[in-house]
C-alpha cells in the first residue's frame, strides 16, 4: 500500500489567496475549470428534458458512435444547457435527472428513491438490518448502525464511522 506523505496529498491551489486543495495541474476543481477551453460550437438540435423522458429508447440507440464522438456533439442536448456532453449527449446533470426519474419507487404516492425491486425502503425496498426483530435498512455487512454496520474509520485503531474520505471528524484533516 502506498501512503502519500502530507506534503504531496495536500498540495494548494496555485491561484492567489486560494485556501483549496489542488486536484489537476496544480489547481483546485474550481480553477481547474475555468482555464479549461469552451469550444464555441453548439449543436442546432436541442431537446428539453421533457421530450427526453417521454422519447423512446431507440431514438437514443439510432445515432452512430462516430456522431457521438463528433465535436459538434459536445454540448448537451438539454436546450439552454452550456454544459459539456458526458453520457448519451447530456451532461452529468440532466443524465443524474432522467436517471433518477427512472428509479423512482414504484408506489403512486411515493417520491423516494427505488432500491431494489422498483421499492424505496419503506415500501420494502433494499436490504433490511439482519439483527433479529430490526426493521431499519442495512449498512455494510448487513447491519443497520445502531447494530454496527457501516463504513468505519481508515486511521489504525479507530473503530468510529467514517464521514469524510474514510475518516472520522476526529482524523479527517480540516
Amino acid at each position: 500500500m502506498v501512503f502519500l506523505t502530507i506534503d504531496r496529498a495536500m498540495r494548494l491551489c496555485h491561484v492567489a489567496h486560494c485556501a483549496r486543495y489542488a486536484k489537476s495541474d496544480s489547481l483546485c476543481l474550481i480553477h481547474a475549470k475555468l482555464q479549461k477551453p469552451r469550444w464555441t460550437e453548439k449543436p442546432a438540435q436541442t431537446m428539453s428534458i421533457e421530450m427526453l423522458t417521454h422519447s423512446n429508447e431507440s431514438s437514443a440507440s439510432s445515432v452512430s458512435g462516430s456522431e457521438r464522438r463528433s465535436k459538434k456533439n459536445r454540448w448537451c442536448s438539454i436546450a439552454d444547457c452550456e454544459q459539456l456532453a458526458r453520457i448519451d449527449g447530456l451532461c452529468t446533470r440532466h443524465n443524474m435527472q432522467l436517471s433518477s426519474k427512472k428509479r423512482k419507487c414504484v408506489i403512486v404516492s411515493c417520491n423516494s428513491y427505488a432500491r431494489t425491486r422498483g421499492l424505496c425502503t419503506r415500501h420494502g425496498g433494499g436490504n433490511v438490518c439482519r439483527f433479529h426483530g430490526c426493521k431499519t435498512s442495512a449498512q455494510s455487512g448487513g447491519l443497520c448502525r445502531l447494530h454496527g454496520g457501516g463504513p468505519r474509520c481508515k486511521h489504525p485503531d479507530c473503530d468510529q464511522f467514517s464521514k469524510a474520505g474514510g475518516l472520522c471528524g476526529f482524523h479527517a484533516p480540516v
